[in-house]
């Protein structure tokens, strides 16, 4: 999967950037926003940070440390 490609938006029959639910999993956001948590969703026009901390995700997100 793509997640985010600068800011380009495409909506094609099988590829479609940004994906389209990615702001839904904590688990992709949350490593997402340790590397980059100023980046701008090109849709939803919110950062990573922003995205994660309003994700109501509450699927088992396991942290190795």
């Amino acid at each position: 999967d793509i997640l985010l490609f600068g800011n380009l938006v495409l909506d094609e029959e099988n590829l479609k950037i940004p994906h389209p639910s990615m702001h839904l999993r904590k688990f992709v956001l949350v490593p997402f926003a340790e590397l980059a948590p100023d980046v701008v969703h090109p849709v939803l026009k919110k950062t990573i940070s922003t995205l994660l901390f309003s994700c109501k995700d509450t699927g088992g997100l396991k942290l190795f440390g």
